[in-house]
């Protein structure tokens, strides 16, 4: 297991020889070395909460719990690692990485060359319809070149003359870059809807009829709609967040399993431990143990 990161709802490892260059919207926040960077209220017209550029060394580390809104990241050079669906996966040069709201959410540095990233933190309010509707988390190839130029650009005018109109233009380029980059995964409102409240309570009890009453869909559509976005039914999508949230909590956290499965929706702990077997062909002690 990995005990370098433990269960907690934020935590943020910098270390002595990480450098950053950041900007946040002003929202109220408890940590201090966010409210001590430049403040621009032009980020709030855009769902940010703050963005910047972070040179990360080890033993840099972030992970939050429930995030809830979506994280873009976007690797200048070096490499970190980004978990995605349970596996710590490496975000080098030449990519970046969309990860969801209401998803575990954790990055960390892992050789001794420096990772340099741009990244943009989003922020939504309750019942807001979000600038970024990946429900799932994305890692691809990306044109990191043209978007250092646009994070920069902001980032010089923010510390600088900091000038609202400028800051705005800025930032246009900048979300019309990420939601290019994120265009192919971009899902229908209805589902977008559902399945985010169905990932903030995967300890429910779903059922087809209920999922599809709360998308405003028959069972028949929802099943349709779910199929072509997903490749999955409804009740096999709700299984599979079901077993990344599983992952997740097995790599972050000390919980026992039966307290994994359950707030997982699984009561029965040989249930849950068969089912994810199926998915991950390891129990989930093994699943735990293997990646320590």
């Amino acid at each position: 297991m990995n005990n370098d990161i433990e269960k907690q709802e934020y935590k943020h490892v910098f270390g002595d020889q990480t450098l950053t260059r950041i900007a946040h919207s002003g929202i109220q926040d408890e940590r201090g070395w966010l409210m001590e960077s430049q403040t621009s209220s032009v980020l709030a017209q855009f769902q940010i909460h703050h963005l910047g550029e972070i040179i990360a060394s080890k033993p840099y580390s972030v992970i939050r719990h429930e995030q809830d809104a979506a994280f873009f990241l976007s690797t200048i050079s070096g490499s970190g690692k980004v978990l995605v669906n349970g596996e710590w996966i490496i975000c080098g040069e030449n990519h970046a990485v969309v990860l969801p709201p209401n998803r575990l959410n954790a990055l960390r540095s892992y050789t001794d060359e420096p990772w340099k990233f741009h990244y943009v933190r989003y922020h939504q309010e309750e019942g807001q319809i979000p600038f970024i509707r990946c429900k799932e988390p994305v890692i691809s190839s990306f044109s990191t070149s043209s978007f250092s130029h646009m994070m920069n650009g902001f980032l010089d005018e923010v510390h600088s003359e900091n000038r609202a109109k400028y800051i705005w233009q800025w930032l246009q380029l900048i979300q019309l870059s990420i939601t290019d980059f994120c265009e192919p995964w971009l899902v229908d409102d209805r589902l977008w809807k559902l399945w985010d409240e169905v990932g903030q309570n995967l300890n429910s009890s779903w059922t087809l009829d209920e999922m599809a009453q709360k998308a405003f869909l028959s069972g028949e559509h929802l099943r349709r709609l779910t199929t072509q976005t997903y490749g999955r039914s409804p009740m096999k999508q709700l299984g599979w967040l079901r077993m990344q949230r599983a992952a997740e909590l097995l790599i972050c956290t000390d919980d026992k399993v039966e307290v994994i499965g359950m707030e997982c929706g699984y009561n029965n702990v040989n249930t849950f431990t068969s089912t994810f077997k199926k998915f991950f062909i390891l129990t989930p002690s093994d699943y735990r143990g293997d990646l320590g």
